[in-house]
């Protein structure tokens, strides 16, 4: 399994202008690391954030796209129903933490919404989100066979 990059974190937590945030950045290192997360995990944070580089500057606000995707799938219980909730509170209350502006917490808190039913898309930040987290749908068959399990 491969590891979020911190390099990558600071470089995104400069972009909002916030301080480095570590502590933040383990806690979600450590979630994307939980022996129980067969897709869920570092390697598709990493993969999800390649693909959102790749389109980036069609975004209209990408530092909250990029925030989006570290946080979306950070609380990942099986036997929950509430996991994009969660996560997506996570998120908001990580921002407004920051001092972040309330306008830019709510769209984080959405995008990662969205993740919950991938449908209901209404601008072009929306859309981003959820082709970049469904990108996996559209890979290579060894990938795609890796994401559902299949051993063949």
């Amino acid at each position: 399994m491969s590891e979020l990059s911190l390099e990558h974190w600071q470089k995104l937590m400069g972009e909002w202008g916030f301080t480095d945030n570590k502590a933040t950045f383990i806690q979600l290192s450590e979630a994307y690391q939980q022996p129980h997360r067969a897709y869920h995990n570092a390697n598709h944070v990493n993969e999800v954030l390649a693909v959102f580089g790749k389109v980036r500057h069609l975004a209209k606000h990408p530092k909250e796209i990029e925030l989006a995707i570290w946080f979306h799938d950070a609380i990942y219980d099986t036997a929950s129903s509430t996991n994009e909730k969660d996560s997506a509170q996570w998120a908001k209350a990580f921002v407004e933490s920051n001092d972040g502006k309330e306008d830019a917490a709510q769209r984080v808190h959405r995008l990662i919404m969205l993740t919950a039913s991938h449908c209901g898309a209404d601008t072009i930040d929306e859309a981003i989100m959820l082709d970049s987290d469904l990108c996996i749908l559209g890979s290579d068959e060894g990938s795609y066979n890796a994401y559902i399990g299949d051993k063949n």
